[in-house]
């Protein structure tokens, strides 16, 4: 019996966007409302932290191929998954369009994309609460250089109706319950269309 291809789900936005926190919420909902749906999340975060966070270590690494080099572990470890439905992807780039023309080396296509998006000013306040609860601090330089903008405009175009947008500049648990549930309904449409149900 062939196995079932896992519904790969790209989660983008910057940093600060809230990608990580309205997924876990997202995460929490399908479970309830589709108990036999398993799903993981797969972040590159702690790759790209353990090289570039310490300024001092950081000088030894190459930017632009950590970010690499992140990318194509994340595709490994989704590649080497089995026996899980839906598989969330999450990264943050200045180009996404790059990042999913190296993730398509791997055969790693996504059925849908998530774009989260968040203010400069939002995500930048946010990243600074979480450094001081000792959270991952992204410096403020990066976020200035990398990640001010991005190409979303390629990406609406190259993926057309598997990319899905939502905005996340409000604070608190009703707007990340917001901002979850519409996800939550586009991807229950998204695989009742993929197994014939809708």
């Amino acid at each position: 019996m062939q196995e079932v291809r896992s519904f790969m789900i790209f989660v983008m936005g910057r940093p600060g966007s809230g990608k990580t926190t309205v997924i876990s919420h997202v995460r929490r909902l399908l479970t309830h409302s589709e108990p036999a749906l398993k799903s993981v999340y797969l972040t590159d975060d702690d790759f790209v932290q353990s090289r570039l966070d310490n300024p001092k270590q950081a000088v030894k690494y190459d930017r632009v191929k950590v970010l690499r080099d992140a990318l194509d572990d994340l595709a490994n470890r989704a590649k080497a998954l089995k026996g899980m439905n839906v598989v969330f992807c999450d990264f943050a780039r200045h180009s996404y369009l790059e990042a999913i023309d190296q993730l398509d080396t791997f055969q790693l296509v996504p059925d849908l994309a998530v774009y989260i998006s968040a203010t400069p000013a939002i995500a930048m306040q946010r990243i600074t609460e979480r450094g001081k609860r000792g959270g991952h601090l992204l410096p403020a330089e990066v976020m200035a250089g990398d990640f001010s903008s991005d190409d979303i405009d390629g990406l609406r175009k190259s993926l057309g109706d598997r990319l899905f947008e939502v905005a996340n500049d409000e604070d608190g648990q009703d707007a990340v319950d917001h901002v979850a549930r519409l996800i939550v309904i586009k991807i229950c449409h998204e695989l009742r269309g993929r197994n014939g149900d809708a």
